[in-house]
């Protein structure tokens, strides 16, 4: 049950974020006939954004990116030491 919140508050926050973004980009359809351009759907991500963080951000973080969230949320704990791929000599 403790979980259920934050994943709740990821979930709604990811909804919120596609659903402006997706729609300030179907707005900009010769169908619509928004002009708005590159600008506004830049604005509508960011404004977002801003927002999902806001209202989110005390309960789970706002991640607001599906793939950090169930990183998080995984029980499998990985070597955090970073592998150089250059040898160093």
């Amino acid at each position: 049950m403790t979980t259920l919140r934050p994943c709740l508050a990821e979930f709604i926050g990811t909804f919120y974020l596609c659903f402006a973004g997706i729609a300030a980009i179907l707005s900009t359809t010769p169908a619509v006939g928004a002009s708005s351009g590159l600008v506004g759907i830049a604005l509508a991500h960011g404004i977002a954004l801003s927002i999902a963080v806001n209202v989110f951000g005390g309960v789970s973080g706002a991640h607001v990116n599906p793939a950090m969230t169930s990183g998080f949320l995984s029980p499998c704990r990985r070597d955090r030491r970073i592998h150089s791929t250059t040898a160093t000599r």
